[in-house]
């Protein structure tokens, strides 16, 4: 078994890429790995499983998050120390989080890809902040023994804006709880319908982001929703406030129709009293709450700029917009789905069948397997390394080498 250091901000459920290091050191442990976190939040249950290590980087909770990012990375480099790789048998990196040497790193989000494809910085702080990252992320994944996209469209950002030296770039798709993301059942509560007081004929369109970022791209479902009649509603999981949308939705006549509810943490029982999810996000590298509407059975409405998009086959399991800005075709579709409920109920059990096939468990054996493919590599010299901080450790503890 391996002693493997996971270097992430988040190991919790209720974030995308906190769930993805969450359901992979669940994975570990389980098969005996030892598994250090070097992180600022840990889920309290796993951070009490026998075979974790939780070294906690505290970060400043009301800082700017370059800010917070600085912090974490400063710590982390401190905490590990310049000899991180002599210690672990592999040293995974989520993005370009800390100075330190990786054996895989994983990334989640290309920055460049961003400029060049998302909205544009909104002012020379967010330039600053991407171009610093852009330059980072660089150096982390060419430096990486092994890189990891968790999606084709982060690959292809990879391959085009950072070129990671050839036959290091691999694909790992995330996966998706089926058991916690599933079809409604009788007697599960209404956490929507009755929470907000809907009337029974209400079509409910879900939307789950930030609703700040103008890279969600809320404008475009608000812009649908008022092509809509009365009975559609669009209720809005993800932090509002301080953005944009409250006012333009009372600009656009929709305020009536439209629910800020905030971060929530029973997204799964939201997603199973709804009617329909839109993912339509300018620049949206992978999407877990599409895997997760999907395997709730939801029909799903996407735009190209979302990662997981391939998964969605047009007109069979979900449906797919021309581009980030196609209003009509999307305002089109959800008057299809509220008038033909067999056709939503179809969508939603083919949606359901695509999701089945992309479990958490799969996605762990794909890093397990990359982790021992790393290990087999390792020169003599890391080897001889390894022994050597494996038998300092010994007589520290008072034991014999």
């Amino acid at each position: 078994m391996s002693r493997i250091c996971i270097v992430t901000h988040i190991v919790a459920p209720w974030d995308g890429q906190g769930r993805v290091n969450y359901e992979l050191a669940r994975y570990l442990v389980a098969r005996g790995h030892e598994v250090t976190l070097v992180a600022s939040t840990v889920e309290p249950g796993l951070a009490r499983t026998e075979g974790i290590r939780w070294i906690r980087i505290p970060v400043p909770s009301p800082a700017p998050e370059p800010i917070k990012w600085l912090v974490f990375a400063a710590l982390a480099r401190l905490r590990l120390g310049h000899r991180a790789l002599t210690r672990y048998d592999i040293v995974h990196l989520h993005g370009a989080i800390a100075p330190i040497q990786a054996d895989l790193n994983t990334c989640h989000f290309v920055h460049s890809g961003w400029r060049r494809e998302g909205p544009p910085p909104v002012d020379a702080w967010q330039r600053l902040v991407t171009a610093v990252c852009i330059w980072t992320e660089r150096r982390a994944y060419r430096t990486a023994r092994r890189v990891v996209a968790v999606s084709e469209a982060v690959g292809q950002a990879l391959r085009k804006d950072v070129k990671p030296p050839r036959g290091r770039l691999r694909v790992i798709h995330t996966g998706v709880d089926q058991a916690e993301f599933r079809p409604r059942e009788p007697g599960d509560p209404h956490p929507l319908r009755e929470g907000l007081g809907l009337p029974p004929s209400a079509f409910v369109v879900l939307f789950v982001g930030d609703a700040r970022s103008p890279r969600k791209n809320l404008d475009l479902a608000l812009a649908t929703l008022a092509r809509l009649d009365p009975r559609f509603r669009l209720v809005v999981i993800g932090e509002h406030r301080g953005g944009p949308y409250p006012a333009l939705a009372s600009a656009l006549g929709v305020a009536g129709r439209t629910h800020f509810l905030g971060p929530r943490r029973d997204v799964a029982e939201c997603l199973r009293d709804a009617d329909a999810l839109l993912c339509v996000s300018s620049y949206e590298p992978a999407s877990l709450v599409l895997l997760e509407g999907m395997a709730t059975g939801l029909p799903v409405i996407c735009t190209p700029g979302v990662g997981n998009a391939p998964f969605v086959d047009h007109g069979a399991n979900g449906f797919r917009l021309r581009s980030t800005e196609d209003r009509e075709r999307a305002a089109w579709l959800l008057e299809i789905l509220g008038r033909d409920p067999g056709l939503q109920r179809r969508i939603g059990e083919a949606a359901r069948a695509t999701a089945c096939q992309l479990s958490w468990t799969r996605m762990a054996r794909h890093y397990e397997s990359l982790y021992q493919e790393l290990v087999s590599e390792l020169s003599p010299a890391r080897m001889r390394d390894l022994g050597l901080a494996g038998q300092a450790e010994l007589r520290s503890a008072g034991g014999h080498a």
